[in-house]
């Protein structure tokens, strides 16, 4: 960098962030300002100048790297989905998505080959909804966004469990997973509301003390997260602004 460099005036590298930028600025503006330490005036201007330009460059960088990131989010969207992304408030795409998710537990559990799909999957809807969020602030897009975290979650958990050597707990838990899947197959084989409400409300409180049993006997702390997150999914399943939207 030459001495007319604004990062080297401010002595920081090329590529910092604007909170780094402001940070030596603040320094510097303590050290050389006339009316603080008798400083030089003309330093001090320097230091002025130097600052604005490193802000207008880094800014700049933030603004291309932002565009860089939107654009490659459409992309996979595209990818992903066969369609173009379109902001929209649409429950039906959403609930649609976790209708699929919660058919394909059992592969998300078991599945190692498809785990990397399900993350890059709930990755790009995560984004999806956050977008979503910033635009429209309907309670039920709060629960599915907790919903598609937790399930987020697991698919990490079990991304790690099943990439390295078993531990026992893999096998203490098949019962309390059997009952999960099958929660989830009959949520989503109901056939309307009252049949919907029926089998999350009558399942709720076996499977959260079936969990809660599990934790107590594992000692496996990515396994008792994976429980934790499934006891989180099946809180949410019963909220109100769930299955009051939930598409048949």
């Amino acid at each position: 960098m030459s001495s007319a460099d604004p990062f080297y005036i401010l002595n920081i590298p090329e590529n910092s962030t604007v909170e780094n930028i402001k940070k030596a600025f603040r320094e510097l503006i303590r050290k050389h300002h006339p009316d603080i330490n008798g400083g030089d005036a003309g330093k001090t201007a320097e230091i002025i100048e130097a600052y604005h330009a490193a802000m207008e460059k880094a800014t700049k960088i933030d603004t291309i790297q932002l565009k860089e990131s939107e654009t490659l989010f459409f992309i996979k969207y595209e990818m992903f989905f066969g369609t173009n992304f379109i902001l929209k408030s649409d429950k039906k795409v959403f609930f649609s998505h976790i209708k699929q998710l919660t058919i394909n537990f059992r592969n998300i559990l078991y599945s190692e080959k498809n785990l990397n799909f399900f993350d890059e999957y709930l990755s790009i809807l995560i984004l999806y909804i956050k977008k979503q969020r910033n635009v429209n602030h309907e309670q039920y897009l709060d629960i599915i966004y907790a919903i598609l975290e937790n399930f987020k979650y697991i698919v990490l958990f079990r991304k790690d469990i099943l990439s390295g050597e078993l531990h026992k707990d893999e096998y203490e838990l098949e019962r309390t997973r059997a009952n999960i899947i099958k929660y989830f197959n009959t949520i989503t084989g109901s056939r309307n509301y009252l049949e919907l409400r029926s089998s999350i409300f009558s399942m709720k409180d076996s499977l959260i003390i079936d969990c809660v049993q599990a934790i107590n006997t594992i000692n496996s702390r990515t396994h008792r997260q994976e429980i934790f997150s499934i006891m989180s999914l099946i809180t949410l399943f019963s909220e109100e602004d769930f299955f009051e939207n939930w598409e048949f």
